[in-house]
């Protein structure tokens, strides 16, 4: 994915979605990320034990969702987003890399400029994160 299809404030060390996997028009989005184990985050998060901080997987979420709503040309011109709330997450696994890791959001409520998502960042059988959350369009 070209730099042009990402949001703009979400350049290296944070952005967190690689590439679309696969978009449902009005439904959701699986997106794709690789977390290698050498990204600068990690060196103090746990030193000599790289864990994902959580704060990170929720940001891979909005991340999707922000992708989602820009397919579905929910963002009009301005493409400018904020997470509004978290309504829940629970984390179930560490994420220790090296991963490749899904990163599902489905629509949940269309609130007009509020929109809630679930959305649950995964490996195959393995969970590590699942959210319910909002996001305000400006």
């Amino acid at each position: 994915m070209d730099d042009t299809t990402i949001p703009p404030d979400h350049r290296a060390p944070y952005r967190f979605i690689d590439e679309i996997v696969r978009y449902e028009k009005g439904t959701g989005i699986t997106c794709k990320t690789i977390i290698r184990g050498d990204e600068p985050y990690l060196a103090g998060h746990f030193p000599g034990h790289p864990i994902v901080p959580g704060v990170f997987e929720i940001e891979m979420l909005f991340q999707a969702a922000e992708l989602f709503l820009m397919t579905e040309k929910r963002a009009g011109e301005s493409r400018e987003m904020r997470l509004a709330s978290i309504g829940s997450a629970r984390f179930m696994i560490p994420i220790i890399p090296p991963r490749d890791l899904t990163v599902m959001v489905g629509l949940k409520e269309d609130r007009g400029t509020e929109i809630a998502f679930s959305g649950r960042v995964g490996d195959g059988p393995d969970v590590f994160v699942q959210a319910l959350f909002s996001v305000t369009v400006l």
